[in-house]
């Protein structure tokens, strides 16, 4: 599922210079769904318990499962990229993948190509695999290939329709819906439509999880819960976007920032932080920022260390920035979307000229709310 989330995640290889993470639940889950497997399609002969051979296919369909969730993403990546939209990663989680986008894409053609693709990647995966393991072409190797192969097949096939066919955020479905709205509607009103259609789904799902809680139904709550959240999550995204407009940074961020030098010992730093009240710091060198420090990162110093540790060793050096006049909802994107506070904003030489905050971004969408509806214009300064 495209998205401009970030998840983090461990870093396993590089494809077309796009990384591709395993979020760390995966590692943890990854047993227990190939324990599942095993038990539900290769269950030992007789007894039906699982046994070596069982848990080795398990764990290899549900490795296969994931390069196939690995590849359905691929499809939305490279054709985002294709269409202009840089691609920050593939980030593989226990309930899928996700496709991390820099920037939404700017018309609903690029939107449906973009969501479109995964899907069809699926099927172009899943139906010739089916088709092969039914013609019986599967060598036999060992108990179960055949069978290994054509459950391959079938769950690529569910993998495409359940993303392409379930009009809902967050999976494809939702984002095709939109973007077919779109042609027709603003891109709020084709949200807000999108994002109800999905609500509707999400009850219906939990519903019928309920009747058959005993007999699986808890899987689809959990698919209930995370199509409601989606929704609801997705709407308030493009209602903020939408109530930021053409708004730029510089008039938005907080101006009075407080900073830390690369060379600060880290008790300095943390005395900024107690006097200041500010969790995170911008460290800059000159008036040019250089990276950032947050509390959590001082956490990790003991304070035997405070001394002799340097600012510079526990910053981060991957820091947002925005220029002055960048549109406001860019650092909505970054901070909601990808997880970066605070936002540098830079002046054109550089220098550091304020950050944005979400207490920045909140207040500001608050005001602009107010200020329409009393058929205002922006008054943020």
């Amino acid at each position: 599922m495209p998205s401009g989330g970030a998840f983090g995640g461990i870093t396993l290889v590089r494809v077309a210079g796009i990384p591709v993470r395993v979020h760390w639940t995966l590692l943890v889950v990854l047993p227990l769904f190939a324990w599942f497997i095993a038990a539900g399609t290769f269950p030992a002969p007789g007894d039906g318990a699982v046994d070596a051979r069982g848990l080795a296919l398990g764990g290899t369909l549900a490795v296969l499962l994931f390069v196939s969730v690995t590849l359905h993403e691929f499809g939305h990546a490279l054709v985002a990229r294709r269409l202009g939209v840089p691609v920050s990663g593939i980030t593989l989680l226990p309930i899928g993948g996700v496709t991390s986008m820099e920037e939404d894409p700017k018309t609903p053609g690029r939107e449906l190509a973009i969501a479109a693709a995964g899907p069809l990647v699926s099927f172009a995966l899943g139906f010739p695999i089916l088709a092969v393991a039914l013609a019986g072409l599967v060598p036999e190797v060992t108990p179960g290939a055949t069978r290994l192969v054509q459950s391959l097949g079938f769950l690529n096939v569910v993998l495409g329709a359940f993303n392409l066919f379930v009009p809902a955020f967050p999976m494809d479905g939702g984002r095709v819906l939109r973007a077919l709205l779109a042609f027709r509607l603003p891109a709020l009103a084709a949200t807000k439509w999108a994002a109800r259609v999905g609500r509707v789904f999400a009850f219906a799902m939990a519903g019928v999880g309920f009747v058959t809680f005993t007999q699986g139904g808890w899987t689809l709550l959990l698919i209930a819960f995370l199509v409601y959240a989606g929704a609801t999550q997705e709407e308030s995204s493009m209602r903020a976007k939408s109530t930021l407009g053409d708004l730029e940074v510089d008039r938005i961020m907080t101006r009075e920032v407080a900073l830390a030098r690369p060379d600060d010992p880290v008790h300095r730093a943390l005395d900024v932080m107690f006097e200041t009240r500010h969790v995170v710091l911008p460290v800059a060198d000159d008036g040019r920022p250089v990276g950032v420090v947050g509390l959590h990162d001082l956490a990790k110093v003991t304070p035997l260390e405070r001394d002799a540790l340097l600012v510079r060793d526990v910053m981060r050096a991957d820091f947002a920035s925005l220029p002055l006049h960048a549109p406001a909802a860019d650092a909505l994107r970054l901070i909601s979307r990808e997880g970066k506070e605070p936002v540098l904003v830079l002046a054109e030489d550089g220098h550091l000229a304020g950050l944005v905050s979400r207490t920045d971004l909140v207040r500001a969408i608050d005001i602009l709310e107010v200020d329409r509806t009393a058929g205002l214009g922006p008054s943020v300064s």
